[in-house]
């Protein structure tokens, strides 16, 4: 609509109602649900969960007297959302009625392209019609019945209207003054994302980066260990932009502002604190297996929820949305669309061009009648991408265009005499090999790569996206992410088998430390391993952890195979107390340095012990737990919560 310079103009009026869950009637509810054909008993049941309910008012600090409302559905219900959605389909019964009569004229993107008169979802609407004086009496029409019937009203400081920019600003002044809603440039949000009028600019998304930053600012960084930082990284920051990734193309630098914040807080900095990062972004980003956290990179994690868009344009073509989309940017009939990049594109579209290049490698036809496959376009023969590539000669236009049935003979064979003239012999053997279409009702349909069952997910599309995987011994890192206990301590682990411990050594070489000497024995240089293993003090933790006597494997092997062979060993003491004492001795070194604070060897032996029983003890309690309710194994069990109102 902002490139619109031709033909008639379009308005798109987005549409508030004003306190929709509590202006409902009754009478229209029930109205509804008769009109859909629900039972009776069921009618009464949910009428009965709508009617009956009594409310009290808390007024300067006084409870009043209960009263029961006569309207409105209340917030928080779990059925009040779904009840309005039905209530709101009756508002655009009325608007596809208007549009199948001719009354209202809606307006298309295309011309091969689906009609738009509205878009809805609960309260939020966008209604689309031409812009004339005509359609502005059609919209209040139909607003006016719905509302009289309902009960809704519409907020007119709250609504506005948009139009094309092919309409004269003398035309857009009457009609929006018809309408008694202010005229706007900017319809702000639908669905919580923005609807872009103009370039997109780092402004357009700064609201994502302000949520991220309100749910740090929730928590003290200092309040949490680096696992919770972790865990909360996970669970909170990389989860609250994947809403707007899946219909908007992020600008680079809102991706990378996003995981400079994501990075700060996993290392607990702040903008009063700086902490020195030992461990590369681009590690933690890898899966836990090859040496990373599994924490994901904005700017991958918006393409693979593009690639997502991708694959419902090319699996879900009776979609409104898809319609739209393929017949505005010309994208052809076939399941694999035509993609092209127009010098007037949207936000989304364009976003789908960039994922496309690392989309199509991963998809490939199962095979089925054969009937929309192309033969020598489409990907669908194990090892061979695109036949047509493999072809020594030029191929007809008619040819090219053949699918794989048209290669079937009538017997249910291939059509040997054509294709030996046409493909290599290596191709001929495998396609021999290879299963013959079957003519039957069973459709060829799309497979992801991806995954083993050939259902796309973001979760292996991000998988596609990571070429940038790190050479690691993966055994060192599935054996400490495989180990039970407390998930400070393997990142403990973790942190220790990248060598990325803060030693004196790494201090001096980044000019925090005057030398590189152990602030135990001040002997040696104080590497990972001598501050954790080779160390006199630290060996007679071990001597004592050990029983007297440490195998002489133990002091030999190097880091990786230390780290492997501890945590795995058949000793399921041992294996706790290996885990455990890492932890102990690096934060007993911490507080030498730091505090001043010297601990004996005899004494972290007793704290390490003590730790270990207690972790022992948690999750010897954790694997004992039984969710089983005892009783009769044949009774029905309903397990009730609430509480009694004073």
């Amino acid at each position: 609509m902002r490139n619109k310079r031709h033909g008639k103009g379009w308005m798109a009026l987005k549409v508030d109602l004003e306190k929709a869950y509590d202006r409902l009637e009754w009478s229209f509810i029930q109205d509804t649900l008769e009109d859909i054909g629900f039972p009776s008993t069921f009618i009464n049941l949910v009428m009965a969960c709508i009617t009956t309910p009594k409310m009290r008012m808390l007024w300067n600090g006084e409870i009043l007297d209960e009263f029961s409302p006569s309207r409105g559905i209340r917030q928080g219900d779990p059925i009040s959302p779904y009840i309005f959605v039905l209530c709101i389909e009756r508002l655009f019964h009325i608007i596809e009625c208007a549009v199948e009569k001719g009354f209202w004229s809606p307006i298309q993107l295309s011309k091969r392209g689906p009609k738009l008169s509205h878009l809805g979802f609960a309260d939020d609407l966008v209604l689309f019609a031409e812009a004339n004086v005509e359609q502005v009496e059609v919209i209040q029409t139909c607003l006016d019945l719905f509302c009289k019937s309902s009960g809704q009203k519409v907020n007119k400081e709250k609504t506005k209207v948009f139009f094309s920019k092919n309409v004269s600003w003398t035309v857009r002044n009457q009609l929006s003054s018809s309408l008694g809603v202010q005229r706007t440039e900017d319809l702000g949000k639908y669905l919580g994302v923005p609807l872009h009028h103009k370039r997109v600019t780092t402004n357009t998304y700064s609201n994502i980066l302000d949520k991220v930053r309100n749910r740090m600012s929730c928590w003290k960084r200092n309040s949490l260990s680096m696992a919770g930082r972790v865990t909360f990284a996970k669970s909170v920051l990389n989860a609250l932009p994947t809403y707007t990734m899946q219909t908007s193309l992020l600008p680079k630098t809102i991706c990378e502002e996003l995981d400079k914040l994501t990075r700060k807080f996993i290392w607990g900095e702040n903008d009063h604190d700086r902490k020195i990062h030992t461990i590369s972004w681009n590690t933690i980003c890898q899966p836990k297996n090859q040496g990373g956290l599994g924490m994901k990179s904005a700017n991958q994690l918006n393409i693979a929820f593009l690639m997502k868009g991708l694959w419902n344009l090319c699996t879900q073509k009776e979609s409104l949305w898809v319609q739209v989309i393929r017949a505005k940017y010309k994208c052809g009939e076939d399941n694999i669309p035509v993609m092209s990049l127009p010098k007037s594109r949207s936000n989304f579209w364009a976003g789908l061009c960039k994922a496309w290049p690392d989309f199509f490698p991963n998809i490939i036809w199962r095979l089925g009648d054969g009937t929309s496959i192309r033969f020598w376009e489409d990907s669908w023969l194990d090892g061979f991408p695109q036949l047509s590539t493999h072809v020594p000669h030029n191929l007809l236009g008619n040819e090219i265009s053949k699918s794989v049935a048209d290669y079937v003979t009538e017997e249910g064979t291939w059509d040997w005499d054509n294709l030996h003239n046409l493909l290599p012999a290596n191709i001929l053997d495998h396609l021999d090999s290879h299963v013959t279409p079957i003519r039957d009702p069973k459709k060829d349909s799309l497979a992801w790569l991806g995954s083993s069952d050939g259902e796309f997910s973001v979760k292996s599309a991000y998988v596609c996206l990571d070429h940038n995987q790190n050479e690691c011994n993966q055994v060192v890192f599935s054996t400490i992410w495989r180990w039970k206990g407390p998930e400070r301590i393997k990142l403990m682990l973790w942190k220790t088998a990248h060598n990325s411990l803060l030693t004196n050594t790494a201090r001096a070489r980044r000019g925090l430390a005057l030398d590189n000497l152990c602030p135990r024995c001040h002997q040696e240089p104080e590497t990972g391993l001598h501050a954790l293993r080779d160390c006199v003090d630290v060996k007679n933790v071990w001597s004592h952890l050990a029983n007297g006597g440490i195998p002489p494997n133990f002091i030999n092997s190097n880091l990786g195979t230390w780290i492997v062979s501890n945590p795995t060993c058949r000793n399921e003491n041992w294996r706790l107390i290996f885990a455990v004492t890492i932890d102990e001795l690096w934060n007993a070194r911490n507080a030498l340095i730091f505090d001043q604070h010297h601990v004996n060897p005899c004494g972290l032996v007793v704290s390490i012990k003590r730790r270990c029983l207690e972790i022992s003890r948690a999750y010897k309690e954790c694997s004992t737990f039984s969710s089983k309710i005892p009783g009769d194994p044949y009774m029905d069990h309903l397990l009730l919560d609430g509480n009694l109102l004073p």
